[in-house]
C-alpha cells in the first residue's frame, strides 16, 4: 500500500455466464452488473487463497486448451 509501504494481497473470482448490466439510481446514477453469472464470480473470489485467481468450470471449458 503507497501509505504503509504493505504488500497488497488479490483474489479473482472468474465466471461464464448470462448477466444484465445498467444504471441504478436517479440522483446519483452507479453503473451495475447484475445476475447470476456475477454471484458466481463472487463466490468464487471469497472462496479463492489470496494472490489467486479461481475460475469456474464454466469459464475453465472455454479456456484453450494450452491455457488450462
Amino acid at each position: 500500500m503507497p501509505h504503509s509501504s504493505n504488500p497488497v494481497s488479490i483474489r479473482i473470482g472468474i465466471h461464464t455466464g448470462p448477466c444484465v448490466s445498467g444504471l441504478i439510481g436517479t440522483k446519483l446514477p452507479k453503473w451495475t452488473v447484475l445476475g447470476g453469472t456475477i454471484n458466481t464470480a463472487a463466490r468464487a473470489e471469497q472462496t479463492c487463497r489470496p494472490d489467486h485467481v479461481q475460475v469456474t468450470e464454466a469459464t475453465h471449458k472455454l479456456l484453450p486448451p494450452g491455457k488450462k
